[in-house]
């Protein structure tokens, strides 16, 4: 068999052996093809992945995988690091004496989000009444303990805290207790009218302290038999004219009941029925008899035992205070109604 790779012309009517493959090597300056370009293309029909919704093709090499991962974590970081605005950020090379002072300022990144979360909290809190004299005093400490309630900063009035948390707590918890004190406080102080401001005084070593505040109690609130006096003298004299309504009467007696209750003093509802059946208009009066006649005939429970029931249905049924229409002297109107004789002037 002969060998084509000796020269000269190849004779068809013979069997030639093939040429033995040779290492090729390029010649300088010459175009090699690059191995990797038929393998990179394999790649072209990957489906990258969105780094937020964390999807990707099986077919993805890893090295590829790595680099969407980076930028998924990439992503994230960025989208924490704008989560929060108001989120003190300290440098990592910052020097170690303005580090301690920020935090002994309580002015870490951590202890302010715990400060920011308070603030959100508190915010929506509704101001109370402010507070006059002895006579709304209990109505003004109810509004006064459910705003600490909803503020979590009851515990300080509890534990009747006169100047904040231990001295051996940290920092940070003092700063925060710090935080937490001064938002009762100025939430109380603005609640106290400058009148009844000038019946105490607080001393000079518990300024600024909450409990200190709450402790006024002893200059407004009156003993439970006084008030308790007060608010019997108030019910018996009560009526609709002198409230100038039957709806203003109601409530106010409604209300005398509610007291007599955080009191701690029971009072049959059959009194308060009484002042209800003599103190409103005679239109009314006769309403209520009537319902008491129904009520004896188809002989259920007295009317007597139903006083809240009984006053809230006679509430609905009252006009409200936008649909009073305004009382008119009649002295006032004869005179619009009266015109005086041009030959008498």
């Amino acid at each position: 068999m002969a060998n084509l790779r000796l020269g000269g012309t190849p004779d068809l009517t013979k069997d030639y052996l093939p040429t033995p493959a040779t290492d090729r090597r390029a010649a300088p300056g010459a175009f090699e093809l690059d191995k990797t370009i038929e393998e990179e293309s394999n790649d072209s029909n990957i489906e990258y992945e969105d780094p937020v919704n964390d999807t990707m093709s099986d077919n993805a090499s890893e090295e590829t995988r790595m680099r969407l991962e980076i930028a998924r974590l990439q992503h994230e970081v960025e989208r924490m690091r704008t989560g929060r605005a108001t989120e003190v950020s300290v440098d990592e090379n910052i020097s170690a004496d303005l580090a301690d002072y920020l935090q002994r300022k309580g002015r870490t990144s951590g202890i302010m989000k715990i400060l920011n979360e308070f603030r959100d909290q508190v915010r929506p809190i509704q101001k109370p009444v402010v507070l006059a004299g002895s006579a709304n005093y209990p109505m003004w400490k109810e509004a006064i303990l459910l705003a600490a309630r909803q503020s979590e900063t009851d515990d300080i009035l509890d534990e009747k805290q006169i100047s904040g948390p231990n001295g051996d707590a940290s920092p940070d918890m003092q700063r925060f207790g710090k935080e937490r004190n001064m938002w009762l406080y100025n939430y109380i102080w603005s609640a106290i009218a400058p009148q009844a401001k000038s019946h105490f005084t607080i001393p000079k070593e518990f300024e600024l302290s909450v409990y200190a505040l709450w402790s006024i109690e002893d200059n407004f609130a009156e003993r439970p038999a006084v008030r308790r006096t007060r608010l019997y003298k108030e019910m018996t004299g009560l009526n609709a004219k002198s409230k100038g309504s039957d709806r203003g009467f109601i409530e106010r007696l409604i209300a005398i009941r509610t007291h007599y209750i955080r009191l701690g003093y029971r009072v049959e509802d059959f009194m308060f029925f009484d002042c209800l059946l003599t103190g409103v208009s005679d239109g009314w009066a006769s309403f209520i008899k009537n319902r008491m006649d129904q009520i004896e005939k188809d002989n259920t429970q007295p009317l007597e035992k139903d006083f809240i029931v009984l006053c809230r249905d006679i509430l609905l049924r009252l006009p409200t205070v936008e649909e009073v229409p305004p009382d008119t002297d009649s002295n006032t109107q004869d005179d619009k109604n009266t015109k005086e004789c041009s030959y008498c002037q």
